[in-house]
């Protein structure tokens, strides 16, 4: 016979509703009523309905993370941390790879917000904003990682390369360097190759008295 959340509450000697608060975190329950609950539901062996109480809260509990390599250690590692804080709050991780392909992250973004989650990190490959933007239901909660668009519509986490390339070339300009050149990866989704130097490299170019280009530094006027 299925345990149910009257059972939990008769033998923990509180509400159903207490019961409820307590697995949903909804409400302000005490750590001593807590510890009864808690130890009701590990005694019967109890599993609460998950279907019934996303339609209770019109909470899932889950978290949508859209990556373009699932293969790449940066975003494996980023998975793993994203997926264990998830975990120690209650929340699972649904994890779509696109495989840095444009239409992949459509059908992912579609079928994902349709109700599956409660909230997307995406690392989009997309270089239209239009196109990504109107995938998005009013409203919802989207986070952009790692990649970003230039219209600054979303929050974003983003791993700031400037100091490292800027101390970097310091360094290298304090050997006496002054023909330093950089190589500029291209973004997957984003087309032709960078049009302007980097913030860092602009910034070490100006302190250094360099001229600064896409391709690195060089000597004024050389």
């Amino acid at each position: 016979m299925k345990v149910t959340i009257s059972d939990v509450a008769k033998l923990a000697g509180v509400s159903t509703a207490t019961v409820s608060h307590t697995i949903n975190n909804t409400r302000y329950v005490s750590n001593e009523t807590k510890e009864k609950v808690y130890r009701a539901i590990e005694e019967l062996g109890y599993t609460p309905d998950a279907s019934a109480r996303s339609f209770r809260t019109g909470k899932k509990k889950i978290i949508g993370f859209i990556v373009p390599d699932i293969a790449n250690k940066f975003f494996a590692t980023m998975i793993e941390s994203v997926e264990k804080y998830l975990s120690a709050n209650g929340y699972q991780l649904i994890i779509a790879n696109t495989r840095e392909n444009m239409d992949r992250e459509e059908t992912n973004i579609r079928l994902l917000t349709a109700g599956l989650v409660d909230g997307l990190l995406v690392a989009s490959t997309m270089d239209d904003f239009q196109r990504f933007d109107a995938l998005i239901p009013a409203g919802f909660p989207v986070v952009l990682v790692d990649r970003i668009f230039e219209t600054k519509k979303y929050s974003s986490v983003c791993v700031s390369n400037f100091q490292p390339i800027y101390r970097s070339v310091c360094r290298l300009a304090g050997k006496g360097d002054q023909r330093i050149g950089i190589i500029l990866g291209q973004l997957p989704g984003r087309a032709g190759p960078p049009r302007r130097p980097p913030p860092p490299l602009q910034h070490a170019g100006a302190d250094l008295r360099l001229s600064a280009g896409c391709g690195g530094l060089w000597p004024a006027g050389g």
